[in-house]
């Protein structure tokens, strides 16, 4: 049966789960190897990534990468942690109560919080649409900063969320994420979960509208 579902899968998929078990063996060079070639296979078919069943180990592969500075390009980094986000983010939904999913995002959104900055940019529309150079310029400034701010947004919410991740946190640690928000420095009272969501939902939307997007 087990291999009867593997054929179903993309090759990728498979090999992520040999990746993740050579890691843990602290087989670093092999699993390397096949990082590389999970990335390559990804980057050269990305509608593969639709007939994936299994988003959470595809999801630690490319955590994996990251974690392990597969490449030095900026480019493909970003393209392993947009792709690790969408893979995460449809493994949770589907699994909204396990803790490692979670754990793995917010582990996502500290090592690749610089690499996801465009990708947030795009997928929020951060930079606008205006006709006046010095206001496209304005927008231009503005955009990272913004795309930043929702990124502290994203791993304020999953902590507020999941609380038995949130009491792991030292306090120390929480409240420094607190301080680099520029939205807590014109916030007061208790933080809802309705002024931190949507910035989960409509970034996981426009992740998932095509594979292709993490690519451009």
């Amino acid at each position: 049966m087990e291999n009867l579902k593997s054929t179903n899968e993309p090759e990728f998929v498979i090999l992520s789960r040999k990746a993740i078990t050579q890691y843990k063996r602290e087989e670093i060079t092999n699993g390397k190897e096949l990082l590389t070639e999970i990335y390559r296979s990804v980057i050269s078919n990305p509608a593969q990534l639709k007939h994936v069943n299994d988003y959470s180990t595809v999801g630690s592969s490319f955590l994996m990468m990251i974690i392990l500075e597969l490449s030095v390009d900026i480019d493909r980094l970003r393209a392993m942690a947009s792709i690790c986000y969408l893979c995460l983010g449809k493994a949770i939904m589907k699994d909204e109560d396990n803790l490692n999913l979670i754990k793995d995002r917010l582990c996502l959104l500290q090592v690749g919080h610089e690499l996801l900055i465009n990708t947030v940019i795009s997928a929020l529309k951060l930079k606008g649409s205006t006709e006046s150079l010095a206001h496209l310029t304005f927008w231009t400034q503005q955009a990272p900063l913004k795309a930043r701010d929702s990124l502290y947004k994203m791993e304020i919410a999953d902590l507020h969320l999941h609380p038995p991740i949130h009491k792991q946190l030292p306090l120390i640690a929480f409240q420094t994420l607190k301080q680099f928000c520029l939205f807590f420095q014109h916030w007061s009272g208790n933080l809802t979960t309705e002024e931190v969501l949507p910035e989960h939902e409509e970034a996981a939307r426009q992740f998932d509208s095509t594979a292709s997007f993490f690519l451009r």
